[in-house]
């Protein structure tokens, strides 16, 4: 049922094509990566949740800010991820930097 497998005598010789896919190495990754020359020329976001538990703020979510030249990182936390909370924290985050 699959090409390229052949069974006799109860032994498997050769591999399958899905197999031989599987076990193919990757190509490597780029080898110039691009860094960030500048404070906030990129800022990176992560928005975390929901917690299965409430915080005593009454936050579910978490939203961070990281910098990428510097690696500064700033944490709001939100009661939800609509987009007008998430837009309050951000520019919270602009009036900051």
């Amino acid at each position: 049922m699959v090409d390229g497998l052949k069974v006799t005598n109860d032994q498997v010789k050769g591999m399958c094509e899905d197999c031989i896919y599987g076990k193919h190495s990757r190509t490597p990754f780029a080898k110039a990566v691009p860094v960030e020359k500048e404070t906030l020329e990129c800022v990176y976001i992560d928005l975390w949740g929901r917690a299965r538990t409430m915080s005593l703020g009454g936050a579910y979510y978490m939203m961070v800010l990281t910098d990428g030249h510097t690696s500064y990182r700033v944490s709001y936390f939100l009661s939800n991820k609509k987009a007008e909370t998430t837009l309050e924290a951000l520019k919270m985050y602009v009036a900051l930097a």
